[in-house]
């Protein structure tokens, strides 16, 4: 069995029975931000106006986009987002021309940030990578002077709670910046009118649903990915990149598309209840491929099940695995061209697989349409030199969810959390106590490993010394498996 490259978090004993719910409203220095702009190099962090755009500045075209960053450490990580609501107001003070739709359609477009950034530094050539996952539009305003105080970024708030480590916020950027002459104006946080400063309202509650989250970030050893392409009609399993697209290569029309098999059940029990699932997948910026492209149209994505098995080393385009379109995913088109897909659920996806093994044999990412020429994504594959950028998956597990149910043979019992990081805890669940109990642990080649006497209702074993993998806890004709994760 491969060792997979896994994280494991324990979160026992934090789930809340009682709704612990609190409100706050981040504004003033809690807040940082910043406008930047093609046309001007140097950074721009203290201007009194946030401005989204596509104009002429000096005789030159420009564009304008900006960037505001919340202070969330207030809330614990988590924590249930039950509303959030961004307050962004126009500047009458402004030196630019007001929301200003004379080229065409100024839709406005929220995505969250996830590369570190500082309002002192940042400019057009340094600012931050995105992702375009949960992203919310602003409207086109319908006056010149329009203030958006209720938008909705609940999710996308959720998001960044949920992963501390990138709550980097913001960017507010017209949602095509392709015609001149439009532009959305904003007060920022550094205007003089305190009325017209951005705001942040949050509601949430301190619930935390799960107690296991595991990490699955293979490499180049571990991971199992390919790209197939229509035209290139060899193997290619050791490829740095994925790529869905239509595109011509050496001159003839061809099509790509990637397969990922994050191989669940070496680490995930089947028949486990799942809570989310989270795909992460990571913008290749050294792929000879041009990047994420809408040039010929939306590059949305469709995600299905594989349900046959597939070599990485084998596998092209004619002789690609069958799929199901039951619980696929669809991603929205990239909106920047080096944009992270960062947090994609496909936790109803990832259910199916995990239920049935047999019939899960990973995911097909290909473009949703797959006709008009010059669209496509790219992403780092597990065999790419950078490892930050090797995909991933994220399974949060809950620990009610997650206990095996009791048999009705014998002895009754429960292991818990499951999978773990090496102690777990076997229940009895009969009501007269059975003392002491004999408990056989076998690995997943059916040698026996360790001995355990159960002399109360509810006993902690340790297989810390022992490798991860899939084990087999027998007690008497009974035998249930759990995963161990180091």
């Amino acid at each position: 069995m491969k060792k997979l490259f896994l994280y494991l978090y324990l979160f026992i004993g934090c789930t809340y029975s009682v709704l612990a719910q609190d409100t706050i409203i981040i504004s003033g220095e809690s807040i940082e931000d910043a406008y930047i702009n093609s046309v001007n190099y140097a950074p721009n962090g203290y201007a009194p106006t946030l401005i989204s755009a596509h104009w002429t500045y000096g005789g030159y075209e420009g564009v304008g986009r900006s960037l505001i960053r919340f202070d969330l450490s207030e809330i614990p990580e988590y924590a249930t987002v039950l509303n959030a609501k961004l307050s962004l107001y126009h500047d009458p003070t402004s030196e630019h021309i007001g929301h200003s739709n004379m080229g065409g359609d100024n839709t406005g477009i929220i995505m969250r940030i996830v590369e570190n950034w500082s309002d002192e530094e940042v400019t057009w050539y340094t600012q931050p990578i995105t992702t375009n996952t949960n992203w919310v539009f602003i409207p086109a305003p319908e006056s010149e002077d329009q203030d958006y105080p209720d938008l909705n970024v609940t999710r996308l708030v959720q998001d960044m709670v949920n992963h501390p480590d990138i709550q980097l916020g913001f960017i507010i950027k017209l949602f095509d910046e392709y015609e001149l002459y439009r532009s959305l104006v904003f007060a920022s946080i550094d205007h003089a009118d305190p009325d017209l400063r951005p705001t942040l309202y949050i509601e949430y509650d301190n619930r935390i649903e799960y107690d296991t989250i595991i990490h699955i970030k293979p490499g180049s050893v571990d991971g199992k990915d390919a790209y197939i392409n229509s035209v290139y009609h060899s193997p290619d399993g050791d490829r740095h990149t994925l790529i869905s697209s239509v595109w011509t290569y050496n001159g003839e029309e061809g099509t790509g598309r990637f397969l990922i098999d994050f191989q669940l059940s070496q680490c995930i029990p089947e028949g486990t209840e799942i809570l989310k699932a989270e795909l992460n997948l990571y913008h290749d910026p050294v792929s000879d491929h041009i990047g994420h492209s809408t040039l010929g149209g939306k590059n949305s994505l469709v995600i299905n099940r594989i349900t046959e098995p597939w070599d990485e080393h084998a596998v092209d385009w004619y002789e690609q695995p069958e799929t199901s379109s039951d619980n696929q995913v669809m991603v929205n088109s990239s909106n920047i061209f080096d944009q992270h897909y960062l947090n994609i659920d496909i936790t109803d996806l990832a259910q199916a697989i995990i239920d049935d093994p047999d019939q899960g044999h990973g995911i097909l990412v290909k473009l949703v349409e797959e006709n008009n020429l010059y669209r496509s994504v790219v992403f780092a594959s597990s065999d790419h030199p950078d490892s930050l950028l090797w995909p991933s998956i994220d399974i949060y597990i809950g620990l009610v969810a997650n206990a095996n149910d009791p048999d009705e043979d014998n002895i009754d019992f429960s292991v818990y959390p499951n999978p773990n990081n090496g102690y777990f805890k076997l229940e009895q669940k009969n009501t007269d106590l059975r003392s002491p109990v004999d408990v056989l642990i076998f690995d997943e080649s059916g040698s026996f490993v360790q001995r355990v006497i159960m002399r109360e209702k509810i006993v902690t074993v340790d297989l810390l010394h022992l490798p991860s993998g899939i084990y087999y806890i027998q007690i008497e004709n009974q035998v249930k498996k759990v995963c161990v994760i180091h």
